[in-house]
């Protein structure tokens, strides 16, 4: 008979502690599912900041180049100008040397 107190003694506690680590790995997988998540998560929020960084990047890289384009059509209208105002000058002193000329001849 004590045999078997004996046994079942041992049987209910190997019941219990299997219970309460059957309880333990069922909390431990619902941690690593939750940080399974939030693993997944972030690595998601992280691809969509690399995506924004490299739209940022070509958008810059979109600035630049409108920026080197107007740069280099402001240099051509400076050009443009001086040799249009070197024009003006030469007609006006041209046209003052034929003033002087016809009131020369008067």
């Amino acid at each position: 008979m004590p045999q078997k107190l004996l046994f079942l003694l041992l049987s209910g506690f190997a019941a219990t502690c299997f219970a309460g680590v059957n309880e333990d790995l069922l909390s431990a997988q619902m941690a690593y599912q939750s940080a399974d998540g939030n693993l997944k998560n972030s690595q998601l929020r992280m691809q969509a900041s690399k995506g924004k960084h490299t739209l940022a990047e070509q958008r810059l890289a979109d600035a630049q180049n409108a920026l080197a384009n107007a740069s280099a059509e402001l240099a051509s209208a400076q050009s443009t100008l001086t040799a249009a105002e070197e024009a003006m000058s030469h007609a006006t002193r041209q046209l003052q040397q034929a003033w002087q000329n016809k009131e020369a001849a008067q």
